[in-house]
């Protein structure tokens, strides 16, 4: 998402990344991975992850990859749970739902 946050922000979205991971973890992967694009939120105690269902694979490297839409009526519009790390939206196809709503996401 990160190199299509400016696409993101022209169309009055605003991403938020959730960690489950400790403080130190955190940082170092808002830093590393994401260079600061939008905000990180950490959440230690899988709070978040437990309250929105996100899965967990121990065989498949932890916490699988969550993508949620939240409209400005604080009411989810479209959630995807990717099966493996591999399993996530392709930014074109989240763009292409907020313009328009066409639920077409797929995976790279």
């Amino acid at each position: 998402m990160k190199r299509d946050i400016e696409k993101f922000n022209a169309l009055k979205t605003q991403i938020l990344g959730v960690l489950v991971a400790k403080e130190g973890t955190g940082k170092e992967f808002n830093e590393r991975v994401i260079k600061n694009a939008y905000p990180l939120l950490l959440d230690a105690n899988e709070e978040v992850a437990k309250t929105y269902a996100q899965d967990f694979k121990l065989l498949k490297a932890g916490r699988m990859p969550a993508l949620l839409i939240i409209g400005t009526d604080q009411k989810i519009t479209y959630v995807h749970y990717g099966s493996s790390m591999k399993d996530i939206p392709t930014n074109e196809s989240v763009l292409k739902f907020l313009e328009d709503g066409t639920l077409s996401i797929q995976s790279p």
